[in-house]
């Protein structure tokens, strides 16, 4: 092949076009349009051949007038004379020799600015290093020699058919290197390559005069309050936007073109960066809240059991009038914890789209920091996600706030890619580079992601190349560190002034009127600031919508979870019996006819059956109930197979879809191999879902310190620091039996550490109908609380791990105490031993081969809130004997440090003879022994040791 271009190109192009040739006979569709008709022309040996090419089906929204000097004078090349050959007519010189290989040549070079042109484009408003360019960029390196400039050649681009070589290169260069760096050449799809190809060479940036003034008020609002708040407080922390003001104008797009989708809601999710202008100039909350918040101190309702937040951390939703829609605004609340509020925004969005039962009900915004979007393993978490089927959101609209430094870290130290943006291409994501100092380059750009979101349903990424004007906070010297980087910026000029001075001379307005848009904003910070000497804050956005019928106190009592034992025979009925055309495997068979026979006898149900019990009655009730985790349709432990596949077809059938008309009430799905983000993301689904049951299980409960931070941040104190309830579900796999460190422990101290005040529920249960209630009990109680679950694992298949169908009848509640019968008839009890989990069975195993002793057990169901008066109820008739607390975990370990003061408290009051004793593991710094042998000789010497036998 080599051969038929050697006499046309410099040896530099050979290989490359023979690349491209080879390409072409194994796809014509695999190569550009314009260089697969000249392609064809070359096999059909007729230069003049007319290549078909599909024109593009879209409308641009609207057009930009140019202000670019090389764009200005490419304005005029359509309409020059060597151009009128639209007529379908060829001219003649294009047939020669010399012009079929400018044309091919021309087209590589076009081909190189699709892929390379971004780098070319002056992105960074400060010119902290030049412009790199890239080596394929050159006419140079395809060849191209001075004389072919001015030939004629026939190609199908920009949306004319012949131009002079000079011309396309400068069209090229226009439309790639000049103002808005299109990213998008790695995008596998080709109908997405190409539809972005057409929309970016089909139109140029074009705004109204009205649009313009827009922009520039919005760059106002950014800029002077950012001003007015360090002039009134100087050296307070507010983590400014100053550098990156066009987030305001791009953000006040984005929600435009969203009311015009008909959108109900935008979900917003940024850390601190910019976060009170979005607050203020974006999500309508009053200048003067946030002024007095700076003056007083944020309103911390005690009265609600509310710690606060910092001011910079808080929430908030509003409703805005945008194209005469009501369109809903949140913005997520967040920890410092950069781009953790990710996924939780994500899941709110989901949430809210599965109520609408689409998904143009709902669009997520993210903001992300230019270090922290390479550096957190979240964010490739979340796009790792966002084609999966049970957490797609058509789409996040993903915003770079690139300040070109991470707190006092360079670029060079923060990651390995040459944009922050990079780890987004192996997602196939479009990506926008656009420089902060060119508000209509942003908004542009801004819109395109739009579209391209809108259609495709797919992520897009806006890298908004700007700069931070102070340090890190405002209190912080950046000098230190980047003395140069600062020296430029202490001269810069701002995006609003930078931009009004550009309008002004263009004589899109005046003087004037730019110092009016000045005042007026100034005068009503102004007059914000005096209303603060006599502003309330709002009523806090408490249990409202959605949230109105949850009750702000925890109910103290049970709930009653009971059903009528017809009603949950019949539910098991169709739970367990499976379409006849469906090939199940035997061992399967087995298992559903066994629990066939459970329900009928109503005898020895198992933990599978008392937990698809609990799900199948929520959803028989109209509820929603969604677990997600690692493995979860079938269960870590092949104890669940909510999903069955048949073992011919691998056609899938879910039972639980059999008792409703409604499939998607129950929902059942195997996530991808994290645990930080999917907690997060079911946090947030829960976040919007008082009514649904949400759950996470982790494959075994040791990994889900992988998700430490939703833990900390979220589940257990999102309540009291920004007033928001949640009851998303934990299933944490956990017990001793020696599977060494890894597999033992949900590491249970850890979130009885987080207990405090009600502000959230763990349990261990030991009985089915146990769990069934404590599942149940999270949409049948008045409140929401987390619920964490230290879920068994042997005990899933335990002979005695098992619960008669009556336990789970109407009237029954989920106990938190249970203690042993012998405690209320018996007399003369001389040894309690509290205790919880799977170690109950082996002190029970040995114990039942010794009924002469006095011994009693009393299992511990629930740690938090802890059972006090159920406790009570269970010792004040024996003060004589010696009370055991009994875990297996070590003794740093476990619910021993947790559950000591409340025990000591109880005997002291219920004034015991003795005091209270610790058996179990010595303190240790694994969690569990490697060798089960160990693990066994351990085992059996604390139930020893326990039952004193």
């Amino acid at each position: 092949m080599s051969q038929k271009f050697s006499s046309l190109f410099s040896s530099a192009d050979v290989h490359y076009l023979s690349a491209l040739y080879e390409k072409y006979k194994q796809d014509p569709r695999s190569v550009e349009p314009s260089l697969a008709a000249e392609f064809k022309k070359l096999d059909e040996g007729s230069a003049g051949a007319e290549a078909a090419q599909d024109k593009p089906s879209w409308i641009p929204a609207f057009r930009l007038e140019l202000t670019n000097p090389l764009e200005e004078d490419l304005r005029e090349i359509k309409d020059k004379k060597g151009h009128a050959s639209k007529d379908g007519k060829t001219n003649e010189s294009s047939v020669g020799k010399a012009v079929l290989a400018a044309a091919l040549k021309v087209a590589a070079l076009v081909e190189a600015y699709r892929r390379f042109g971004h780098m070319a484009v002056p992105l960074d408003p400060l010119h902290l290093k030049p412009v790199i360019g890239h080596v394929e960029l050159t006419p140079e390196f395809h060849g191209i020699t001075p004389d072919e400039m001015n030939l004629e050649v026939e190609l199908p681009l920009f949306g004319f058919k012949t131009a002079l070589v000079k011309d396309v290169i400068r069209w090229a260069e226009a439309t790639y290197a000049s103002r808005i760096g299109f990213d998008f050449s790695h995008i596998t799809d080709l109908t997405r390559r190409q539809w972005l190809q057409h929309r970016v060479e089909s139109t140029y940036i074009d705004f109204s005069k009205q649009d313009q003034i827009e922009i520039l008020k919005g760059l106002t609002k950014a800029d002077l309050f950012e001003r007015f708040l360090a002039v009134k407080f100087p050296g307070a922390k507010r983590f400014g936007l100053e550098g990156g003001d066009s987030l305001i104008p791009l953000l006040e797009f984005v929600l435009q073109y969203g009311a015009h989708q008909k959108l109900s809601e935008v979900v917003i999710g940024m850390a601190h960066r910019g976060r009170l202008s979005v607050l203020t100039n974006v999500m309508d909350k009053p200048y003067a809240a946030v002024l007095s918040e700076f003056k007083y101190g944020i309103p911390i309702h005690r009265e609600l059991g509310s710690a606060g937040d910092v001011k910079y951390h808080m929430g908030a939703s509003t409703d805005r009038i945008m194209a005469d829609h009501t369109l809903h605004l949140t913005l997520m609340p967040n920890p410092s914890h950069l781009e953790a509020v990710n996924p939780v925004a994500m899941g709110k969005v989901r949430a809210r789209q599965d109520e609408f039962k689409t998904q143009d009900a709902a669009m997520c915004v993210l903001i992300h920091g230019d270090a922290a979007f390479p550096g957190q393993g979240v964010v490739a978490e979340c796009l790792a996600m966002s084609e999966l089927k049970g957490f797609s959101i058509g789409g996040t609209y993903h915003i770079i706030i690139n300040n070109q430094v991470g707190f006092t870290t360079n670029p060079d130290c923060s990651r390995s890619t040459y944009y922050s943006s990079d780890l987004a291409k192996g997602f196939d994501m479009p990506i926008f580079h656009v420089n902060g100092d060119d508000p209509e380059a942003v908004v542009f750009a801004g819109q395109i992601a739009a579209e391209y979101r809108a259609k495709f349903s797919s992520d897009v990424i806006i890298d908004l190349v700007c700069y931070r004007r102070h340090g890190h906070n405002e209190g912080d010297e950046p000098v230190f560190t980047q003395p140069k980087m600062y020296g430029i910026i202490s001269n810069h000029p701002t995006p609003r002034i930078i931009y009004a001075d550009k309008l002004v001379q263009s004589g899109v307005i005046t003087q004037a009127m730019v110092e009016e848009f000045k005042t007026q904003f100034e005068q009503q910070m102004q007059k914000a600031f005096d209303e603060t000497e006599s502003y309330k804050s709002v009523k806090p956005d408490w249990l409202e919508g959605r949230w109105s019928h949850i009750k702000t106190d925890d109910d103290k009592s049970q709930p009653v979870t009971g059903l009528d034992l017809k009603k949950l025979q019949s539910i098991g009925e169709k739970l367990f019996t499976v379409p006849s055309h469906f090939n199940l495997n035997p061992k399967i068979a087995r298992q559903i006819e066994q629990k066939k026979q459970m329900l009928i006898t109503g005898k020895e149900l198992d933990w599978g059956t008392g937990e698809a019990l609990a799900f199948a009655s929520l959803v028989a009730e109209g509820r929603k109930v969604r677990l997600t985790g690692q493995d979860s349709q079938r269960g870590t432990f092949s104890h669940r197979h909510a999903v069955l596949t048949d073992q011919v077809t691998e056609e899938t059938y879910t039972p639980i879809h059999s008792l409703t008309a409604e499939k998607e009430l129950f929902e059942v799905t195997n996530s991808l191999l994290s645990e930080a983000s999917v907690v997060g993301y079911e946090y947030g689904y829960a976040y919007n879902s008082p009514d649904a049951l949400v759950l996470w299980e982790g494959q075994f409960g040791d990994f889900a310190n992988g998700a430490q931070v939703y833990m900390d941040q979220f589940i257990s104190a999102g309540e009291s620091k920004w007033l928001r309830k949640n009851g998303i579900v934990l299933l944490l796999p956990h017990g001793y039996e020696g599977q060494g460190p890894e597999h033992s422990s949900a590491r249970l101290e850890r979130y009885l550490q987080l207990c405090a005040g009600g502000n959230m529920r763990v349990v261990n249960c030991t009985t089915p109908a146990n769990f069934f209630h404590a599942l149940r009990r999270q949409l049948h109680s008045q409140t929401r609380k987390p619920l964490v679950v230290m879920t068994p694992k042997s005990l899933l298949r335990h002979k005695q791990a098992v619960s008669d169908l009556a336990e789970f009848g109407s009237g029954k509640t989920f106990r938190p105490v249970i203690a042993d019968a012998n405690l209320s008839s018996g007399q003369g009890i001389e040894r309690i031993v509290i205790t919880s989990g799977k170690v109950y069975y082996d002190l029970k195993t040995m114990l039942d081969g010794h009924l002469d002793k006095k011994i009693a057990l009393i299992r511990l169901e629930q740690y938090h809130p802890f059972p006090e008066a159920d406790i009570v109820a269970a010792l004040k008739s024996h003060t004589g004997a010696q009370v055991i607390w009994c875990q297996e975990e070590p003794q740093n370990m476990g619910a021993w440090t947790f559950v000591r003061p409340y025990l000591e408290k109880v005997l002291e009051a219920l004034k015991f003879k003795h005091a209270l004793q610790y058996v179990g593991r010595p303190a240790e710094a694994s969690p569990a022994v490697g060798s089960d042998k160990v693990h066994a000789v351990e085992q059996q010497r604390l139930v020893e040791e326990a039952l004193n036998i």
